[in-house]
């Protein structure tokens, strides 16, 4: 008799750890999901520290962005655009290339400079990361 209530007790047991098992595993799946959203949308919107400075017809623009590691580089490339209202502005594209070797993935803010020459009154009018238009911070 004690026989068959150990393995009932055993089976029961077993159901209980099957059950609990069922409704843990899709939570953990939906769990992952969800961070990799929110990775998602902060990589949709970069913050880019900018700043700009003219001397003798030559914009020099540096600045910084936040790279998911060191082994980032970072490619800056300034152009001349039409504004709404017809006047010249810069555009500045940066590209962002991650290394394939073995690189500690820690972020890490990168610097980058590119020059354009432009007359002193042109502003920098869009940035974008990876053709994402990005939030700019003037340092």
């Amino acid at each position: 008799m004690t026989h068959m209530r150990l393995s009932s007790a055993a089976i029961i047991i077993a159901i209980l750890i099957g059950v609990a098992f069922m409704f843990s595993v899709p939570r953990v799946v939906r769990d992952g999901e969800q961070e990799q959203r929110v990775e998602e949308v902060v990589a949709k919107a970069p913050e880019v520290e900018l700043s700009d400075s003219y001397k003798k017809g030559v914009h020099t623009i540096m600045g910084s962005i936040v790279a998911p590691n060191a082994c980032t580089t970072l490619t800056a490339e300034a152009s001349h655009a039409q504004s709404a209202d017809s006047a010249t502005v810069i555009n500045l594209a940066i590209t962002t290339a991650s290394n394939d070797g073995v690189c500690l993935q820690l972020p890490t803010k990168v610097k980058f400079t590119t020059s354009i020459e432009a007359p002193a009154d042109v502003l920098i009018q869009q940035t974008t990361v990876n053709g994402v238009v990005a939030t700019t911070i003037a340092l």
